[in-house]
């Protein structure tokens, strides 16, 4: 009851702190408020017009991606060329910010596209191997270019093998043995992930 009673009255005064602030950063009528932006920042946000998706909010459309990833995987120039105009009429749409619009332009925008593609390809194919406990390190020699991905995911397949040898002894301490144990927590450890 005395926990109950210290926590209202802790949340009340954190209210009545926050509705004074709220009273006391507040102009009245009459108090001349600068409207002119402080920082070169809010003078641009001023002049340009908040986008209503960024490029990463457009690329990570489901039809994007999955054409993104088709296209880079065959090498299909057409079709990048083709996702590019869909995306620079998309881009007009958002009003989405020109340093963001400049990265998916031309020639440049083109590569930059590619690379996304290959970057969906990779994490695919990646989760594939680690959820089927195959070699991971085929996938690092498909994709050399994301060599920087490669200690992190290595960590996930560390972080994984401890989870299924822990779940695997105890399984052998209820009876069953080495192989079936191991099985058996390479089983439950794919149900959850799945349920998830």
């Amino acid at each position: 009851m005395m926990y109950t009673v210290n926590h209202h009255k802790k949340r009340l005064f954190l209210t009545s702190a926050f509705c004074i602030f709220i009273i006391a950063c507040t102009p009245n009528e009459g108090d001349q408020v600068d409207e002119q932006p402080s920082t070169a920042s809010e003078a641009v946000n001023i002049i340009e017009p908040q986008p209503l998706l960024s490029l990463s909010e457009l690329l990570s459309a489901e039809d994007v991606k999955n054409a993104l990833a088709d296209a880079s995987a065959n090498g299909d120039t057409v079709a990048l060329k083709d996702w590019q105009s869909r995306l620079l009429v998309a881009a007009d749409e958002v009003d989405l910010l020109a340093s963001e619009r400049k990265l998916i332009k031309g020639e440049q925008g083109l590569v930059f596209l590619e690379f996304q593609g290959m970057k969906t390809n990779y994490q695919r194919d990646f989760e594939q191997a680690f959820f089927a406990f195959s070699d991971v390190d085929a996938v690092y020699a498909k994709y050399p270019a994301f060599e920087n991905m490669h200690q992190a995911s290595r960590d996930l397949v560390e972080k994984r093998d401890t989870l299924i040898s822990s779940i695997a002894n105890e399984l052998k301490s209820a009876g069953l043995d080495e192989q079936t144990a191991v099985a058996n927590a390479k089983q439950q450890w794919q149900q959850v992930m799945q349920s998830q």
